[in-house]
């Protein structure tokens, strides 16, 4: 199986996310205010550095083949927190990064404030959400 057809495969598969808030908000008006908020440029600056972050650390624990307008293997940590910090702060950019031995899918989108993990080992959900934690962030089981 290539890159895209197992991407796509696992996009079918359990989802987590790291996200700002540690459950859902049910009512859409008052998370839109806090999102207007975090979506300014100084924060999602933060933001972005968080992500970045978690996932320069994860590379300690996992092989990812990086997708960011084609694929990377092996990208250095510099590049890949620039990859990931440029990403989230631009409008319309995605970067997937893919644990193809442990069949594990991260998504990262531009303009968003969560980072989503599809089909995570326990190992990973452990690893993932001390490192959230450790910045500030929390992870859960998305909902559908």
């Amino acid at each position: 199986m290539n890159n895209e057809e197992m991407t796509e495969s696992l996009l079918d598969t359990i989802c987590y996310v790291i996200d700002i808030l540690p459950a859902r908000v049910q009512e859409f008006t008052k998370y839109s205010e806090i999102e207007e908020y975090y979506l300014e440029e100084q924060e999602l600056k933060r933001f972005a550095e968080k992500i970045a972050n978690i996932i320069v650390k994860m590379q300690c624990y996992h092989d990812f083949e990086v997708y960011c307008e084609k694929w990377y293997r092996k990208v250095p940590a510099m590049k890949l927190a620039n990859m990931v910090k440029e990403t989230i702060q631009s409008k319309n950019s995605f970067l997937n990064l893919l644990g193809r031995e442990e069949n594990m899918l991260i998504t990262v989108s531009g303009q968003t404030l969560y980072m989503s993990i599809y089909n995570p080992t326990l190992g990973a959900i452990a690893n993932l959400s001390m490192l959230a934690n450790a910045e500030g962030l929390f992870m859960r089981r998305a909902e559908n």
